[in-house]
């Protein structure tokens, strides 16, 4: 099974920063860790490539999940854009309706 983690330490290339690896094959040991005292505990997935961090932030995801098509459509709403049947314009941002009927509003009016 493969997931998607972010470099501990990250190189600032987006290529490399975000991959995803295959627990099976991949990993050698897992630890919850902390970038400072004050942080969240997040998991750390060590492989011969180097230490990798669950994606902890909306940021990263975004990042990582572009490549499949979703789009970061507001602070705090992470679109897949293969799901989306229609966006409807509203006041303060928009509706975006999905394939299956369930839908999300958006603060974004830009889509």
């Amino acid at each position: 099974m493969k997931i998607p983690v972010v470099r501990m330490f990250t190189t600032g290339d987006q290529n490399t920063d975000f991959v995803e690896i295959d627990i099976e094959q991949d990993v050698n040991f897992i630890f919850r860790w902390r970038k400072t005292k004050h942080s969240a505990e997040v998991l750390a997935y060590h492989t011969s490539n180097g230490s990798f961090l669950s994606l902890n932030t909306m940021h990263e995801a975004a990042i990582s999940f572009e490549k499949y098509g979703f789009k970061y459509f507001d602070a705090s709403t992470i679109v897949n854009l293969k799901r989306v049947s229609e966006t409807i314009p509203m006041e303060n941002g928009s509706k975006v309706v999905f394939v299956d009927g369930n839908f999300t509003i958006v603060r974004s009016k830009h889509i």
